[in-house]
């Protein structure tokens, strides 16, 4: 207001200090041009402030462990020899590592700020895409004050958010992640069943095929024939009447690995193969079928837990498929499909002895124990702690219920050699 109204003039407000501006992520082909701007005007922090909003390619010594991350104990370094200094190299694109160490040099992308976070020691030092325009070195000691000017500027703390996101974009990438779960199927040998179908074993092991490479497969004949059954085990006739077949979904994919392999170590190894059994077994990948037609593919799984809902089914010689029973990996037993059980083809082999009938129950403990536990309480009920917090259970008390894995313990303590690929 004008001070001809004898009040005096406001006073002009203070300038605010601009806010610094906020870190932006970039990839490596965004961040080369501002590196080079950088470079050219000698803007030494400019240069850096880039670099730590930036991922870059960082070499690694193991091709198998490409997919272990920077600061996790177990990432392997590989160190790089410039200007006959020993250092870590880095570089800002696939592009620019091709040009010197090759197109199919083992690698991972990290961020810049979290690389200097976990840097391996003063021994090493740091080169940032050597020989180029926008390359750039530092000693190993430098490291820790280029940590201290980051921090300063935030710039720790947004590489550590950036290192987030990667490994979690990593995580989605893998291969337990990006391929689709499948649906496999196992041949169950007679003797088995019983194992599964009574004392609730989870378990499956040895060769598998997907499901829908055996589907067409109606008969035991048809199914022995295809995947080489006959030839490789004593416990499958073509006779047979009828078998059982696992089927469940396999959502880790990479714990079902083709069955590349041979007869014998030296030839699993020249085929770059691991699985190392006896004839008919041809270790090419594909089931040793009776029939040159057939190309079912075969993959060797270790034993492994089976998943909620998978189910048993009976196949006969008549070319019926029929499903007897669903896990409840809740319960760890398999649930009857519409009373399959009931019926002598179900289970071919005997089953299992029936357990000894429980023991009658003994005298009420006497003392301090009995009536902490509620015994000599008041007639036709149960009283203690748990009675009054679950209300009257009119003695329905299942307190001392075998665990399912101790049932479990039992069924493993008792199994014969034959369970090798159960």
């Amino acid at each position: 207001m004008s001070s001809a109204f004898g009040r005096r003039p406001a006073p002009e407000p203070e300038p605010q200090a601009k806010a610094a501006p906020q870190p932006v992520e970039l990839t490596g082909e965004t961040a080369e041009p501002l590196l080079a701007e950088a470079a050219s005007t000698g803007d030494t922090a400019g240069f850096l402030q880039t670099l730590l909003c930036a991922s870059v390619v960082l070499p690694v010594g193991d091709p198998a462990a490409a997919h272990i991350r920077v600061g996790d104990p177990a990432f392997r370094w590989a160190s790089d020899i410039v200007d006959g200094n020993i250092g870590i190299t880095v570089y800002t694109t696939e592009a620019r590592m091709a040009e010197r160490s090759g197109e199919d040099t083992p690698h991972t992308t990290v961020p810049f700020g979290w690389l200097i976070q976990h840097w391996p020691g003063q021994d090493y030092a740091l080169y940032v895409n050597p020989g180029t325009e926008v390359g750039a070195n530092m000693s190993g000691p430098e490291i820790e004050p280029l940590l201290k000017w980051a921090e300063a500027k935030d710039l720790l703390v947004f590489a550590r958010e950036m290192e987030k996101r990667h490994a979690a974009a990593a995580r989605a990438a893998s291969p337990a992640h990006r391929v689709q779960p499948v649906l496999w199927q196992k041949t169950i040998p007679h003797h088995q069943v019983p194992f599964y179908l009574e004392r609730g074993y989870d378990r499956v092991g040895g060769f598998v095929h997907p499901a829908e490479a055996v589907d067409h497969l109606r008969t035991p004949a048809q199914l022995y024939l295809a995947l080489g059954l006959i030839r490789s085990s004593e416990d499958f006739s073509p006779t047979d009447d009828s078998v059982h077949v696992l089927r469940w979904i396999g959502y880790r994919t990479d714990l079902y690995p083709t069955a590349i392999g041979g007869n014998d170590y030296p030839t699993a190894e020249s085929r770059g193969g691991t699985v190392v059994e006896p004839g008919p077994f041809r270790g090419d990948g594909f089931a040793p079928s009776e029939s040159p037609e057939d190309r079912i593919p075969e993959h060797k799984v270790d034993s492994v837990r089976l998943p909620h809902g998978a189910k048993i089914l009976r196949i006969d010689s008549r070319g019926e498929v029929a499903e007897l029973a669903l896990y409840d990996s809740d319960t760890r037993e398999w649930t009857p499909v519409d009373g399959a059980f009931g019926g002598p083809a179900a289970i071919e082999a005997p089953g299992a002895a029936a357990l000894p009938p429980a023991p009658a129950p003994g005298p009420p403990p006497a003392g301090p124990m009995g009536e902490s536990f509620g015994y000599g309480a008041a007639p036709g009920g149960y009283d203690s702690a748990l009675g009054e917090a679950w209300g009257d259970a009119d003695g329905h008390y299942d307190l001392v219920r075998p665990a399912p894995e101790d049932r479990a313990a039992t069924v493993l303590d008792h199994r014969t050699s034959d369970w090798k690929d159960a």
